[in-house]
């Protein structure tokens, strides 16, 4: 594709941050247009997006992405003039058109990435807006480079009016609005004149009407125009210095006249001309009168950014002109991820050398209490651990996103699914504003779609079914987000058929995946657990979208991976909620310190239910397998010894001294049985090197005060050993 000459890489960066942003807003607001209807602050914050990407896009100079923009426009504007009602069949226009400008984006991002033909999109929302027309006879997209071999040729009245542009003329001036006519020409030297006019007709849109033009705006769209002269008649309610002024802000144009326009009068007087810019000004907004800036500063209300690689200001409260690359304040910027990660792993090492200051400031403190140095060291020990509290604080702060940024995509594919399953469904999305880690959002995309794709296809059943149970037609999805002691709980609630635990469990033994003694023993609980299971799944039919067994274990493997876990209520015929538990972050973990021998290890509090000694007395062995009997629950017991045998010493003998780390992942509690139990305290998280490979229950490792590696237990993975190994217990004796 080809780009107008003067876009510099950091022009092309803004572009493609801003663009993400404005397509982000479609998708999000076309989606809210087809539930709320005819909003009119909803519907120029749409169309004032498209507007604003069509024009950046008619700036860098592509000009099919400046197309399909137009097209989705031009339907826009129909709607909120209440020229065009809002059907579906108008949602779906601009839907597709909002896809292809995905693409296109794509396109520009990724060199590999062909660029899409537009013209099924253009077509389809070129329908909408006339219906009678024929547009089955559009010329074909054309790929690659834009053609400027021809251009047409000016008027030769220059801009005239046909008797629409009339009618709307007589209409504004009665409404004491005034009338222009600009006429302009693109300087000899400029390179790409066309990106030039474009710019143009995107200033004078954002105040003004167009009633007139002496050169097809369409052409001028695509890029396929070399006049460098246009004319335009303008309906507005500004004044001619203003439009004088937004044109300025275009280099690499010449003689701007602006004068007072009558349809039933030739042209009378000049009423405001902006002075000519010198040839090359591509990055100076030219001089428009002395109440503008001097040639070298940027346009009002646009700071440049030019001067400010890998960051880019966000946006005040008034939206940016349409086709600023350029925009934003200085209060906020945008810093590579790659930074704050190697802000984090800093702060890492403060947090160890601040811990092991305050164990040698309380031991001289011990040893030397009426030294003057010792209690200044202790006072200096003390402020020093209060700023690298802060300063951990700080970072992690600037590492939290809004979890918006994950459930802004479903809406969309909540309503396609629902659609191709022609199910009526209200999806609700709540507590986007919860922050969490920005590691942690990008581990729980992919759970999340499972589980909303599973709600929507297993979950929710369609309008006759509901109607036959006496359910409203329309199901209800709930999505939602929160923060509680110290988590992150994110929900999934659907009022649907629910799952019934005796078909999870038959579905279960039929698939060979337990014995059909361990399903009898199993609590409703344990048999809803089942759905994790891999190639488990009580659907009768296998549909694109699920059935296939897989999906459910996908999402407990990726949740646990990341400390969390899992848990399902369901209720037959009332619905079900899928909830998960997540960390703030990955980067410091909160554990409980045991010892194994010369060993430490950090068990992760979430895991973590209660500190008992050993009772010998309550230790039984059944199946092979040591239990323990805690109240009213049966536990597993796995020693630590025999789990960590690399670091380990050989099985002790379980002695008074013993005790054990009763842990839970989801319904399942496993007992641990460690030396001895030596605090609480937060871990920086460290990956276990490639050269370590794949360590069987071990998820990482951090650093002691002292210098010494302290290993973090895998808990989901120490319970499903000793699933497997009661499963295959079973096995044997049933064989």
């Amino acid at each position: 594709m080809e780009l107008a000459s003067d876009i510099t890489p950091e022009d092309l960066k803004v572009f493609l941050e801003e663009a993400d942003e404005q397509l982000q807003l479609l998708d999000d607001s076309i989606l809210k247009l087809e539930q709320q209807g005819e909003d009119p602050d909803l519907l120029q914050e749409i169309f004032r997006a498209a507007h604003t990407l069509k024009g950046s896009s008619g700036m860098l100079g592509y000009g099919h992405m400046a197309e399909v923009g137009h097209a989705m426009e031009s339907v826009l504007d129909l709607v909120r003039k209440a020229s065009l009602p809002i059907t579906t069949e108008v949602i779906d226009a601009l839907l597709q058109g909002l896809d292809v400008l995905r693409l296109l984006k794509q396109a520009l991002v990724d060199a590999e990435t062909p660029e899409p033909d537009i013209r099924a999109a253009v077509i389809r929302l070129e329908a909408v807006v006339d219906p009678g027309a024929d547009v089955s006879e559009s010329p074909p997209q054309k790929k690659g480079k834009k053609s400027r071999e021809t251009a047409p040729a000016a008027a030769p009245d220059g801009a005239t009016l046909d008797a629409a542009a009339v009618d709307m003329l007589q209409t504004g001036l009665s409404a004491l609005k005034s009338a222009f006519r600009v006429e302009l020409t693109v300087h000899e030297e400029a390179t790409f004149p066309a990106a030039r006019l474009f710019q143009v007709i995107n200033e004078v849109t954002d105040l003004s009407e167009i009633l007139g033009s002496s050169q097809s705006i369409e052409q001028i769209l695509e890029g396929t125009t070399n006049d460098p002269d246009l004319e335009l008649i303008l309906l507005t309610g500004v004044s001619a210095d203003r439009i004088a002024e937004a044109i300025g802000t275009v280099a690499e144009i010449k003689h701007v006249k602006i004068t007072p326009y009558r349809h039933d009068e030739g042209p009378p007087a000049e009423a405001a001309q902006a002075p000519q810019p010198t040839p090359k000004a591509a990055q100076s907004p030219a001089l428009v009168d002395d109440a503008v800036a001097a040639a070298d500063q940027p346009p009002p209300n646009r700071p440049s950014t030019q001067n400010q690689p890998g960051a880019r200001a966000e946006a005040d409260a008034t939206p940016p002109a349409a086709g600023a690359l350029k925009s934003g304040s200085s209060q906020t910027v945008r810093i590579d991820v790659e930074r704050l990660d190697s802000l984090m792993n800093l702060i890492g090492e403060l947090v160890i050398d601040r811990t092991r200051i305050a164990e040698i400031s309380r031991s001289l403190e011990v040893s030397h209490r009426d030294d003057r140095d010792v209690t200044s060291l202790a006072q200096t020990s003390s402020h020093i651990i209060k700023v690298v509290d802060q300063l951990q604080e700080e970072i992690m702060k600037i590492r939290m996103l809004p979890i918006g940024t994950v459930f802004n995509a479903f809406p969309r594919m909540m309503r396609d699914l629902a659609h191709k399953m022609n199910k009526q469904v209200e999806f609700v999305v709540e507590g986007q504003d919860t922050e969490i880690d920005r590691t942690v959002i990008e581990r729980i995309r992919d759970p999340l779609v499972h589980l909303l794709r599973n709600s929507i296809d297993h979950g929710v059943e369609s309008a006759e079914e509901r109607a036959a149970s006496g359910k409203a037609a329309t199901a209800r999805i709930r999505l939602n987000a929160y923060q509680e002691q110290g988590h992150i709980f994110i929900t999934v609630e659907d009022d649907g058929r629910g799952i019934d635990a005796n078909k999870v469990r038959d579905s279960a033994v039929e698939k060979g995946l337990i014995t059909t003694e361990a399903a009898d023993r199993l609590t409703e609980a344990d048999a809803l657990d089942l759905i994790f299971l891999a190639g488990n799944s009580t659907s009768a039919n296998t549909t694109e979208i699920s059935g296939r067994g897989v999906g459910m274990d996908i999402v407990k493997t990726n949740i646990e991976a990341i400390h969390g876990f899992v848990s399902v209520e369901t209720k037959v015929g009332a619905g079900t909620t899928i909830r998960l538990r997540l960390p703030l972050t990955l980067a410091t973990l909160q554990a409980v310190l045991v010892t194994l021998g010369p060993s430490h290890f950090a068990i992760p509090v979430v895991y973590v239910l209660e500190l008992v000694r050993l009772d010998q007395a309550k230790v039984n062995t059944v199946g092979g397998q040591k239990v323990m009997r805690l109240r009213d629950r049966i536990i597993p017991l796995l020693h630590a010894s025999a789990v960590f045998s690399a670091a380990a010493t050989p099985e002790r003998n379980d002695g008074a001294a013993a005790c054990v780390v009763v842990m839970r992942a989801g319904d399942r509690l496993v007992g641990l049985v460690v030396d001895s139990v030596l605090s609480q305290q937060d871990f920086t998280v460290k990956s276990l090197s490639k050269y370590v490979g794949d360590v069987k229950s071990i998820s990482g490792a951090s650093i002691l005060a002292d210098g010494r590696v302290v290993l973090i237990v895998d808990v989901p993975s120490m319970v499903n050993l000793v699933t497997r190994a009661a499963a295959t217990s079973e096995k044997q004796l049933a064989a």
